[in-house]
């Protein structure tokens, strides 16, 4: 390497202030021929830095000795020439992966700069006579600048302070300190800062004389102070302090400073040289400082005043002096106060630019609060604006379609009106009736067979649904389960509401295979048709088939396809008779809102509205399909697991409902005492085998498949604003008024 051995300035950065990590970047290395650029970056990766880790005599002072020393450093290994004697390789190098640096130097060697050996170079248009500026510019890193200008760099210092309230507002206060800028070198850093260091050994700085020259050293015997006299209040170390007398007392020194002390004195006299002056206490007072307590005390007198200005008068060159050095201080206080105006209007115009950016963000604050206080009736607008441009491409489809149909139509009837029309026109009507009794044929259902049942515990039957429905790939919890069996179970209707895709028919169809209703032809499919009356009788037949047995499920799939509900009001007037079978149930799948036609409140007041997400079920790869079982689930041990028991329904859910049924009478929406005696049969089945939910939270699921349907298609405008607020504490309630459900408001 070939830094061991040899000393080398650079910048010192805290890469990580959060755990104190600083490392050193090597800029300058001095060589026999003085300071060059160092080059040899590459045996330093990735960034050219050295990791520098606290060496073990600094571990409680490293921090804040690193930060005290600021950006420019050295590194001294001049008495430390082995390879791996301070520098060594890294061991988290690669390992971890925020560590950039290969190797580590133990802090003990890196040191700050003496004062004046480097200093940063500001290219600034200032004026000679210039003793204070206020400038934009990035903050210098070194304790004292260098200003340049087109006539080269001035000769003094300058002090770079921080203006406050101003974005990188710095202020440059003129030092009277002259620099030596003989055998300096001028370096640029990677940053792009100009950096001026003066020679090997030396300073920019030149040694000012204290004194003038030649002037008389004149000392004063010390005066004494009055002994002290004992008290019992002040201790001897105390009155001993009183004691001390000179132009700058030794108070407060340390036991070790007064031992090197006397040790120091001790040498010089066995040497037989004299004590010098500074030792025996006696101060030196300049004879500037001694005219000027002369003049001040002279001045004070009133009455001498005018004979002291004309014996200074009389003085030759005093009066311009003087006349200069005011004139000078006028500028001083000119230039001080230009700088304070250039300072004040920076300030601003920060504040102006602050201003017009507030502004902004204010005018974005405004939009933003005016799009969340509109968003329900923006949002309303763009779904209105959506359904219709749907319409119109729907009307624009239906418009080609029909005529492609017009053409087709011409077509067929230019070549029925050719040769054997009579015999064409026999052929169309038999194929037309050979159709619709094919029709016919495929939607009637199987008449039901008496079944062989089984009767499983809950857990059983729980168990059973819930392996059958993994199997298929859809696999669901216990409480999903439970929801499905209950509303089987207890209400003659069940509503399917979902996106297309998210498996309505699905569901049905594993839930009837899995409570072994497929096997004996106790589970139909039936949709609805263009010729009226036709699946009336399909639903009556079904309907009154006899065995009471096993349950009769009986799907009629996408039921408000139909502009009309005439198949849903048949299929409630089938339920209702005195002669269905009561084990008959009905599950209906329907479109979403925009899709399918609205479901009306008379359906909706008598079924449970169960909405499938397209991420309802959780999703597994479809396995071996099991067979369906042998033995049906029997209708009576549906009734004894899913039984309403009134003991599970706690206080607090009675009382919410009780408040629910009074806030929704309030808001002027009747509640039906089927719907209510509906939801409260559910609580109480569901309540006790559900595993992971709350009873309110049974009671909130209830309330969103039984209740809330209703009263979103009878609740007027003023009622569904405030419904939304009456639901506060019943989160799935509260999604469910989000979705596209399939009712009429």
């Amino acid at each position: 390497m070939v830094l061991p051995g040899k000393l080398c300035i650079g910048t010192l950065e805290e890469d990580n202030p959060q755990k104190s990590y600083f490392r050193f970047r090597p800029l300058i290395l001095l060589t026999e021929d003085g300071y060059r650029a160092f080059e040899a970056v590459e045996e330093y990766p990735e960034d050219g830095c050295i990791r520098i880790v606290p060496d073990k005599n600094e571990s409680s002072h490293f921090k804040a000795r690193m930060r005290r020393i600021g950006k420019y450093a050295q590194l001294d290994l001049r008495e430390h020439s082995g390879e791996n004697d301070k520098i060594r390789p890294n061991k988290n190098y690669r390992v971890d992966l925020l560590e950039k640096n290969a190797n580590i130097v133990y802090s003990d060697v890196v040191v700050d700069l003496e004062d004046g050996a480097l200093m940063e170079v500001l290219d600034l248009p200032v004026k000679e006579d210039a003793s204070h500026l206020a400038l934009q510019i990035p903050m210098p890193q070194s304790a004292k600048v260098l200003v340049r200008t087109e006539q080269g760099i001035l000769p003094w210092t300058w002090k770079a302070e921080v203006m406050e309230g101003v974005e990188n507002g710095v202020s440059l206060v003129r030092l009277e300190e002259e620099v030596d800028l003989q055998d300096a070198r001028e370096f640029i850093e990677p940053q792009g800062a100009h950096i001026l260091l003066a020679a090997p050994g030396k300073t920019l700085l030149k040694v000012r004389p204290v004194y003038p020259e030649n002037a008389p050293m004149i000392s004063q015997p010390p005066a004494v102070s009055p002994p002290v006299e004992e008290s019992a209040r002040i201790s001897q170390r105390e009155q001993a302090l009183l004691q001390q007398t000179g132009l700058n007392p030794r108070r407060g020194r340390s036991l070790q400073e007064i031992i090197e002390d006397k040790w120091r004195h001790s040498r010089i006299d066995q040497l037989g040289h004299p004590i010098p002056a500074s030792a025996t206490g006696k101060p030196v007072v300049s004879p500037i400082e001694r005219a000027v307590e002369s003049v001040k005390s002279v001045w004070g007198l009133p009455e001498a005043r005018q004979a002291m200005v004309e014996e200074f008068s009389k003085l030759e060159g005093l009066s311009g002096e003087i006349r200069k050095q005011v004139d000078l201080r006028a500028e001083r206080e000119a230039a001080d106060r230009l700088n304070e105006l250039e300072a004040h209007r920076l300030k601003l115009i920060n504040e102006v630019r602050d201003l017009q950016t507030g502004r902004r963000e204010a005018r974005e604050e405004l939009l933003r609060e005016i799009r969340r206080t509109n968003a329900q009736e923006i949002g309303e607008g763009e779904r209105e604006l959506r359904a219709l441009r749907e319409e119109a491409d729907a009307c624009r489809r239906q418009i080609e379609q029909y005529e492609g149909a017009l053409r087709v139509a011409q077509s067929s009837l230019e070549n029925l009106l050719g040769d054997n029309f009579a015999q064409k026109i026999i052929e169309h009507a038999l194929t037309r009736e050979a159709t619709a009794i094919l029709r016919r044929m495929d939607a009637t259902p199987s008449l039901p067979e008496h079944a062989r049942t089984i009767t499983p515990t809950a857990g059983e039957l729980l168990s059973d649904v819930r392996r059958f429905f993994a199997a298929s790939g859809r696999k669901i919890s216990n409480d999903d389960a439970v929801n499905l069996l209950t509303c089987f179970t207890l209400s003659p209707v069940t509503i399917l509401s979902g996106p297309t895709g998210c498996g309505k028919t699905m569901t049905v169809r594993l839930l009837s295979e899995a409570l072994g209703l497929t096997k004996w032809n106790r589970f139909s499919r039936l949709r609805p048709l263009r010729r009226p009356g036709e699946e009336n009788a399909q639903l009556r037949a079904f309907a009154e088939s006899p065995g009471h047995e096993a349950p009769l499920m009986l799907l009629l799939d996408d039921a408000n396809l139909l502009p009309d509900d005439r198949l849903a009001q048949a299929a409630i007037a089938t339920l209702e008779d005195e002669s269905a079978n009561p084990c008959m149930r009905l599950w209906m799948t329907v479109q979403d809102s925009q899709q399918g036609f609205p479901l009306r409140a008379q359906l909706l007041d008598r079924a449970f509205l169960l909405r499938l997400e397209m991420d309802q079920f959780d999703w597994e790869p479809l396995g071996q399909m099991p067979d369906s079982p042998e033995l049906a689930v029997s209708s009576q041990a549906l009734e004894n697991i899913f039984c309403p028991r009134p003991e599970a329904i706690d206080e607090e859910v009675r009382l919410r409902m009780n408040a629910l049924r009074k806030d929704l009478n309030r808001l002027g929406v009747s509640v039906s005492r089927r719907t209510l005696d509906a939801l409260w049969n559910y609580c109480a089945a569901a309540t006790p085998l559900m595993r992971e939910h709350t009873p309110l939270e049974v009671l909130d699921w209830g309330v969103a498949q039984r209740v809330l349907p209703v009263v979103l298609c009878c609740a007027p405008l003023s009622a569904l604003i405030e419904l939304k607020d009456l639901l506060k504490d019943m989160p799935r309630c509260r999604e469910l008024l989000k979705e596209p459900l399939p009712v009429e408001v």
